[in-house]
């Protein structure tokens, strides 16, 4: 493999790395970066750089030092084809979506300060309904922010990306069955005939029924100590065990978003960020600018609310 090669490869795989936040912040990376990463010389590595940018595969920030990103993962993360004035910026966050970049009929648009207090959340929200595969989110803020409502419109986001069947999006509230571990873990993982007493049947899971799309958990700190583990199980190698099952592990393809009021920083909370790559955080009304309260005061929190969810059968 040239060095040429591998230097496109190294920039690939750190800018598919990054998320909207990162970029706002004006993460991208150097020739110096990439040559210690790869064992280069900066000026090799600096010449291969510049030469992606010529071939239209790299942008590049103007100024020093000079930072790189990959140009077909960057456009993977904004959801865009990029603009031929866009391959040399001033900064790498000029090529954040700004307002004008939402079409008309953009799901997201729909909420109440989309484009000022929860830009962030949007963007983040976008980012992980459109990463290649999509990415697990953990949805944090307090009663009543919207945290249910925010999940069905990346959905319904995701509905209008997908080129193919529509992903399903199953909705399931932990806190139902918090006073009965066995019961609460059948009913997200399903069980075999005979796991427990009163399993007269095969039973399918919530878990299965999102296989391709999305599942929805509500109050996921109510869930047992057991059923984080299966949840974890799902996270980290993307596979699960029905109730009653001792064998080999199904595999699923299944994109959670867990939403919870804990506070950010709990021991909770913490366990579920070191395997969730997409965090968050919903600011609480009075949080809001004053425009953004009054219309939501008024009861204008959305200007329609999508119903497109599956509910768990009870």
């Amino acid at each position: 493999m040239r060095r040429i090669e591998i230097v496109l490869g190294e920039l690939e795989r750190l800018t598919r790395g990054l998320c909207l936040a990162d970029l706002a912040q004006e993460t991208a990376f150097t020739a110096e970066a990439i040559g210690f990463n790869l064992g280069l010389a900066r000026n090799s590595v600096s010449k291969d750089l510049n030469q992606l940018w010529n071939d239209g595969l790299a942008i590049k920030s103007r100024g020093r030092p000079v930072y790189f990103l990959h140009r077909q993962a960057l456009e993977t993360l904004l959801g865009r084809q990029l603009e031929e004035s866009e391959r040399e910026v001033r900064s790498v966050a000029d090529v954040l979506p700004h307002e004008e970049h939402y079409a008309p009929d953009d799901p997201f648009t729909s909420l109440i300060g989309y484009d000022r207090s929860l830009r962030d959340a949007v963007e983040k929200g976008r980012a992980a309904v459109l990463y290649p595969h999509g990415l697990h989110v953990l949805l944090t803020g307090p009663s009543g922010v919207g945290k249910t409502f925010f999940a069905e419109l990346m959905h319904r986001f995701a509905c209008e990306q997908a080129s193919g069947a529509i992903p399903p999006l199953v909705y399931f509230n932990c806190a139902e069955y918090a006073h009965n571990p066995e019961l609460l873990s059948s009913h997200l993982f399903g069980h075999r005939q005979g796991a427990f007493t009163g399993a007269n049947e095969h039973k399918t899971g919530l878990v299965e029924q999102a296989d391709g799309g999305y599942l929805l958990l509500d109050e996921v700190h109510r869930l047992s100590y057991e059923g984080q583990e299966k949840l974890f199980s799902i996270l980290d190698k993307g596979e699960y065990r029905p109730l009653g099952v001792s064998s080999q592990p199904r595999s699923i393809s299944v994109r959670l978003i867990c939403a919870t009021t804990e506070p950010v920083g709990s021991a909770l909370l913490r366990t579920f960020q070191r395997r969730i790559q997409v965090c968050i955080d919903l600011p609480g009304i009075r949080q809001r600018s004053v425009e953004e309260q009054i219309r939501t005061d008024r009861g204008v929190l959305t200007a329609g609310k999508p119903q497109n969810r599956t509910h768990g059968q009870h």
